[in-house]
């Protein structure tokens, strides 16, 4: 009898554990809700007050489904703001709390994310959200959600921080802009070239949250050097300010801000590396200032308004706004420097060279047969692919391939449900597949 009262306790104090790893705040009809018609957007804002318009369309999105909040700290202050003070109609708005990576492996949250219209990322932590997050199953559903059925998504603050191609993790806690510059390479530079979601976006890109308001445009510049100098490429830096919001559908970007109404010069930083500049100095070096001269960024910040709505379209390079600065930016010796660009019509997004088959990579590639037995075949329609990754349904990786083929060997998988990634330029896919 003692043994089976203290098998009951140890149950007990499990199931508790188990509980614990988070908590959820549900309103609305608990009746799920299927929308067919769903297409992918991005909506990103830079902390502080939520710009209501933007957050309108973001509920908008959802086509009247269900939506997912996910934070690893706070409450429910979003359900009520989402399901019934913004005026747009949605089935439910749920907040999941994720208390530990537990959480990430709860079928519950995860059955919630395959449920769901859209999915918002509160503000917080970025580190926390990586860590609990990257390598599980929370992200494989988030990323098949989004590029199964065009699952919008959207964030703020830390939210904003873990979209995109780059990242700047925050592993080891903040970095000011003079830490940045000088030296890019101190123990708080972490960025990370594996996107935590894999979105259908035309540019790779680097976002940043609380911009002017942290004076953060130094530390926009050190990301982008860091990210030519360890992987050869380039990326499109947004530093984004409190109380607005950046928008992203159809490879249309459209700022939002505070400035409908109360004149603010809260705005959306742009900064573009120009790839047909040379550069007299590039000096990225571990405990070295940083040095990037030649007019090779271009920091355009932008600011809406009622009669002049900010629309760059980052496919055809077209855009539409009258920019509150234009400047080139240099780094001389660590020390940020603006002088004033010349005319508009200079503004170029020359490093990416944007092809049909390039803004729809996901749509140009498929996998058969599936199910599979042994050999998985892909067809890459003149895609370069440079890796493959092979995941398991629990978030562990089984294969990892660093060739250019259309011919996978699964002889050694067991059976069971698996996320392939293809790596082809700067973009991810995922395709899911069943291996008997």
């Amino acid at each position: 009898m003692r043994v089976l009262t203290s098998f009951i306790v140890f149950f007990v104090a499990i199931s508790s554990i188990v509980a614990q790893s988070y908590t959820s705040y549900f309103t609305g009809n608990n009746i799920d809700a299927i929308a067919e018609d769903l297409a992918f957007t991005l909506t990103v804002m830079g902390g502080g007050t939520e710009v209501d318009y933007a957050m309108k369309l973001f509920l908008e999105d959802a086509r009247g489904g269900d939506v997912l909040v996910l934070r690893t700290s706070g409450s429910d202050g979003y359900n009520d703001y989402l399901y019934s003070e913004l005026g747009v109609n949605v089935n439910s708005v749920e907040t999941i709390v994720c208390h530990n990576p537990n959480a990430s492996y709860d079928p519950y949250v995860l059955d919630r994310i395959l449920k769901a219209e859209a999915v918002w990322f509160a503000g917080g932590d970025q580190w926390e959200y990586l860590s609990y997050w990257r390598g599980t199953p929370l992200q494989q559903y988030l990323n098949f959600a989004i590029l199964d059925k065009g699952m919008p998504v959207g964030g703020t603050s830390a939210g904003m921080a873990i979209m995109g191609q780059y990242q700047f993790t925050a592993e080891n806690g903040t970095v000011t802009s003079e830490q940045a510059l000088a030296d890019p390479y101190n123990d708080r530079m972490t960025i990370d070239n594996r996107p935590f979601l894999i979105m259908p976006l035309p540019l790779p890109i680097i976002f940043d949250s609380h911009f002017d308001e942290r004076e953060r445009r130094g530390r926009m510049v050190a990301f982008l050097a860091r990210i030519e100098k360890d992987y050869q490429k380039t990326a499109l830096g947004i530093g984004v300010d409190e109380k607005t919001a950046v928008r992203i559908k159809d490879g249309i970007l459209t700022m939002m801000d505070d400035s409908f109404t109360n004149g603010a010069t809260n705005g959306c930083h742009l900064f573009i590396v120009d790839c047909d500049a040379e550069s007299q100095e590039f000096i990225v070096e571990e405990g070295e200032p940083l040095t990037w001269s030649e007019d090779r960024i271009r920091h355009t910040k932008v600011v809406s308004g009622p009669t002049d709505v900010v629309n760059i379209d980052l496919v055809s390079k077209a855009y539409h706004f009258s920019p509150y600065e234009d400047n080139y930016v240099t780094i001389n010796t660590g020390v940020y420097e603006e002088e004033s660009a010349s005319l508009l019509d200079e503004y170029s997004f020359s490093c990416w060279v944007i092809s049909d088959t390039e803004d729809q990579p996901n749509q140009q590639i498929s996998i058969s047969p599936n199910p599979v037995i042994n050999t998985l075949k892909i067809d890459k329609v003149g895609l370069i692919i440079s890796g493959l990754e092979i995941t398991a349904q629990n978030g562990r990786v089984v294969k990892v391939l660093d060739v250019d083929t259309d011919v996978v060997d699964l002889s050694q998988l067991s059976s069971g449900v698996y996320f392939l990634k293809v790596l082809t330029g700067n973009k991810q896919l995922v395709r899911k597949f069943v291996k008997l």
